[in-house]
């Protein structure tokens, strides 16, 4: 694997818009998140992590995620995981904006997996 720095744009929850992540040596090609607040129902957690990995088709980022939740509904949780080629990291245009003009360009993920979990509803038998 290469030992180059890789950067692209994410949606950030915490701040409220897009943020530039970067991978590099200074962090082990790798980098995490974790956010959690209560609510006026109970409570929601997320977490996301980037990091660089390699197949036999090249490099690639590979975004695992999760949230978990609960309000008067009862208790939530999903997760999962993705992927993007690094020749794939800045190719699909915000939402709403011209690919021409915009200036962030986004990565093209691909899923690989997800899982959803709706605790009331399996004590139910849903």
């Amino acid at each position: 694997m290469s030992k180059k720095t890789v950067s692209f744009h994410e949606w950030d929850d915490k701040a409220g818009k897009y943020a530039l992540y970067v991978l590099s040596e200074e962090n082990d090609w790798d980098v995490s998140e974790f956010r959690s607040a209560k609510t006026d129902e109970g409570w929601d957690s997320s977490w996301i992590r980037y990091y660089l990995d390699e197949d036999n088709e090249g490099e690639c980022v590979i975004r695992e995620w999760g949230a978990a939740g609960s309000d008067c509904d009862g208790r939530v949780e999903s997760s999962g995981e993705d992927y993007c080629y690094l020749q794939n990291l800045a190719v699909r245009p915000m939402y709403g904006h011209d690919p021409d003009t915009s200036p962030i360009l986004l990565p093209d993920w691909v899923s690989i997996d997800k899982r959803q979990r709706d605790f009331t509803a399996e004590e139910c038998g849903y």
